[in-house]
């Protein structure tokens, strides 16, 4: 895995010159989830930013009917959380990985 490639391909850090990321990887970490693992549960503290970098990504709520509603799917280099970076916001969803990791 290559982290500045990877970041490069994303919306947010792609017009930035390689030297520039890779200025960032002292501070960044990697995590793995399972499927089905909660990346994090409605009402946390949103304060990451994540990059999907293989496998995909389901944002759900429960329904008024108790059913689940998905929100979205997130696939690889696709980024989320960033609103907390800039705003401290509870989230408003649940994350689970629903493909690979």
């Amino acid at each position: 895995m290559d982290p500045v490639g990877i970041l490069l391909q994303t919306y947010l850090f792609g017009d930035l010159a390689a030297e520039d990321v890779a200025a960032l990887l002292p501070v960044l970490g990697e995590r793995t989830f399972a499927r089905g693992e909660s990346v994090w549960i409605e009402g946390d503290p949103a304060l990451a930013l994540y990059v999907v970098v293989e496998g995909q990504l389901k944002a759900h709520r429960v329904g008024v009917d108790g059913g689940e509603v998905i929100l979205g799917i997130n696939q690889a280099v696709d980024l989320f959380g960033e609103v907390g970076l800039f705003h401290p916001v509870a989230c408003g969803s649940r994350r689970r990985p629903c493909w690979g990791s």
